[in-house]
């Protein structure tokens, strides 16, 4: 057993700097958000829209004319991407007026610059058949039901 240890101890410094490029790696890959980027998706109603996902953590939403329909009315946007759970979860934070609301923005995942997002299921609170807008979301489980896809476009 001893003279494992030391055979693992005189080849082991080989197989790693011996390789040489091979075993480089770049200190910033590990901190890449494959978010980070401008995605092109589809509407439900026909037309494009673009999601960019910066570094610092904002993101702009914007129709298919490239315009953002935020811009001038004092609202900011940022993201929250929740890896350490599957699926991975994704939120906006709204600002507006010094108030602050934290939105679901669904399941999503992202394979061959494709990004696949499942919004959340909203339940409406009703009364006598009057929907009094949203009362909470709830997380989809999987990628059944209505979904959006977006391609990565820079």
């Amino acid at each position: 057993m001893k003279n494992k240890k030391i055979l693992f101890m005189l080849i082991f410094p080989f197989l790693l700097f011996g390789c040489g490029e091979k075993l480089k790696f770049d200190s910033n890959s590990f901190n890449k958000n494959p978010l980070i980027g401008t995605w092109k998706g589809l509407t439900a109603n026909g037309t494009y829209e673009h999601i960019i996902f910066k570094e610092n953590g904002s993101i702009e939403i914007l129709d298919e004319e490239m315009t953002n329909p935020y811009s001038g009315k004092g609202i900011s946007l940022s993201y929250e991407a929740i890896n350490e759970v599957t699926p991975h979860q994704l939120y906006i934070t709204m600002k507006f007026q010094g108030k602050s609301e934290r939105i679901p923005l669904g399941i999503y995942k992202i394979k061959n610059e494709k990004m696949v997002l499942r919004e959340p299921i909203e339940y409406h609170k009703s009364i006598g058949g009057f929907d009094l807008g949203v009362s909470r979301y709830e997380m989809p489980k999987d990628f059944s039901g209505i979904i959006k896809t977006y391609e990565k476009i820079k």
